[in-house]
């Protein structure tokens, strides 16, 4: 409860401080130009990002039905928002669906691999964003991005290197002889890992996860460019990609509440280099925050009804 509150002063702090520097007045009128015919298209654009994440992780999982994996999808999305760091809600859906199942180590590993196979395509698409850009970018960015691509690229793969794989397993097996009470837990988590060797074991399935998860991040960058062209912000579309990569990347750490404040700075810090004001990155920021906040709502609307756990075999 104390780390919670601790990132909720956090959140609040840099939201305050962020909007110290910001007019109120030309924030509103920045929403207010958005037209409805952008709002629209740009919803639909939302539906078929939460499509495409669904169907990334729906092909690791085909013996399961892709709407309820999509029920767990928003579902995930609510408690990413209401709990401090993103992970927390893929430990939501990894629980719901194994819950009282006897591929639950499965699920859970299908949960990771998803996970670091979208971060890869998200990261895959800022990298080539890099490389097409004409901007003055500077060296710590490009820096960060090669070295984060590279990193989820062999977190994917690492369980394979078999010294790694007993560097991992080693301790845990220790701990079973040394504390026996943790043997279930332990058994589970090399049950993960063995899973997780499995999905590995199928690159053409692997191949198409990623095409899904580079699909998503496109269909992010297209929203964020239709939000930006709206509050007058025009930057070309290799710089958007690089843009919302890292600006996804920062909202990964778990020091905030739902990556509010963590988002904004960023925004701002990094549209401050392409010379764009405070008031429209934050508007911008603010614009982005709404489609996951929908996803949260109705991930909110799917927990209320108990749709989550009541998960079945596809027929």
């Amino acid at each position: 409860m104390k780390k919670v509150l601790v990132k909720l002063v956090i959140s609040l702090s840099l939201i305050l401080w962020l909007i110290s520097f910001t007019n109120f007045h030309q924030i509103f009128l920045l929403f207010k130009s958005i037209s409805v015919s952008t709002i629209f298209i740009i919803l639909v654009l939302t539906l078929l990002a939460w499509g495409l994440a669904t169907y990334r992780w729906y092909v690791l999982l085909l013996q399961y039905s892709f709407w309820k994996l999509m029920q767990l999808t928003f579902i995930a999305n609510f408690y990413s928002l209401i709990l401090p760091g993103q992970i927390a809600g893929e430990i939501v859906k990894a629980y719901r669906l194994g819950q009282g199942r006897s591929d639950a180590e499965h699920i859970a590993a299908s949960v990771l691999v998803d996970k670091l196979i979208g971060l890869f395509g998200l990261l895959a698409v800022a990298a080539a964003g890099l490389l097409a850009s004409h901007a003055l970018i500077p060296i710590e960015i490009s820096l960060s991005i090669s070295l984060f691509t590279l990193f989820f690229f062999v977190g994917l793969f690492c369980i394979k290197i078999p010294i790694i794989y007993q560097i991992i397993s080693y301790p845990l097996k220790l701990i079973i002889i040394q504390w026996p009470r943790f043997e279930q837990r332990i058994i589970q988590i090399l049950k993960i890992l063995d899973a997780w060797k499995v999905f590995l074991d199928s690159p053409l399935r692997l191949f198409f996860a990623f095409l899904f998860g580079v699909g998503f991040q496109l269909v992010c960058v297209w929203i964020a460019i239709l939000f930006a062209n709206e509050m007058g912000i025009d930057l070309p579309f290799p710089d958007w990609s690089w843009i919302l990569g890292l600006v996804s990347v920062a909202v990964l750490l778990p020091i905030s509440i739902g990556g509010i404040g963590v988002r904004e700075g960023t925004f701002v810090g990094i549209l401050s280099l392409q010379g764009i004001p405070v008031d429209k990155s934050i508007a911008l920021s603010f614009a982005v925050f709404s489609i996951s906040l929908i996803g949260a709502i109705i991930g909110g609307v799917f927990e209320i009804f108990n749709y989550g756990p009541k998960t079945h075999h596809r027929s």
